[in-house]
């Protein structure tokens, strides 16, 4: 595969970046396309200038319940391969995982290298065009870090599986390379533009469902893509080893079955 050179003349390196070995990307990866994709679903980036001193954080938070083995040992790792980086998560409220990234040189190279949002993200938040440019193996790595962040497998009836998940109606770029990806691949998706209360906020939303529907479609993506998400991949697993996946389980419930349960059991329950 051929090597895609970054543009790394606006990172700017800290002096705490330098004592503690960090290192930035000098070419686009497998893995950095797949950690984008996980950012765009999960991450965040505050970047500001403050009195006592500027403000440089990349973020990922997500659901403490069914991503903690996500992000222990999935993004952390690979984390630590681009950026020479330790990080450990930590649950900052009641179902909320973080990670959180104080680095320079790691905030200005996703603001300026890869193009990536600082601040809020709704509806301006894409796959950088780095990735878009270089192939479509790189935009398969990217979209397997956004389905593994922000979206869901799931199984109508316990039995007929479906990868859905919805974008706020700003962020109608992202949306548009999402289908694009999927055309290129030759997965089957629907996707519809939908408006809906949320009483929580007192606030209307509108979205874009995608939904990626059937054995078939499913077979395609795990044939190019695949998940790296484990409450994806046991929920496959369950699935298969059983013939249904049942709802409203918990990540290590759904884990607990899967290595212990019988059939029998299941169905007893």
């Amino acid at each position: 595969m051929k090597l895609i050179d970054l543009d790394l003349s606006k990172v700017e390196f800290s002096s705490n970046d330098t004592k503690l070995g960090i290192r930035i990307p000098k070419t686009l990866s497998m893995d950095l396309a797949y950690e984008t994709g996980t950012h765009i679903g999960d991450g965040h980036i505050s970047c500001y200038k403050r009195k006592d001193g500027n403000l440089y954080l990349s973020d990922y938070s997500g659901d403490f319940r069914d991503e903690y083995d996500f992000y222990q040992n999935v993004l952390i790792p690979i984390l630590y391969e681009l950026y020479n980086k330790k990080l450990l998560p930590y649950k900052s409220t009641k179902n909320t995982i973080k990670l959180v990234i104080k680095s320079k040189a790691i905030t200005t190279f996703k603001i300026n290298s890869l193009g990536l949002a600082n601040g809020c993200k709704n509806g301006i938040i894409k796959i950088p065009k780095i990735i878009m440019d270089s192939g479509l193996e790189f935009k398969k790595s990217c979209l397997g870090g956004i389905i593994d962040t922000d979206f869901s497998l799931v199984f109508r009836h316990g039995k007929y599986p479906k990868i859905t998940g919805s974008l706020i109606s700003e962020n109608k770029k992202l949306k548009n390379q999402i289908l694009d990806i999927l055309e290129d691949l030759n997965i089957k998706y629907t996707c519809c533009f939908y408006k809906h209360f949320d009483k929580r906020f007192n606030k209307n939303y509108s979205e874009f469902k995608i939904d990626i529907n059937g054995k078939e479609n499913l077979d395609k993506w795990l044939k190019e893509i695949g998940f790296r998400s484990p409450k994806h991949s046991v929920k496959l697993n369950l699935w298969r080893k059983f013939g249904f996946c049942e709802k409203f389980l918990s990540y290590n419930d759904r884990k607990h079955i899967l290595e212990n349960a019988t059939l029998a059991q299941l169905v007893e329950r």
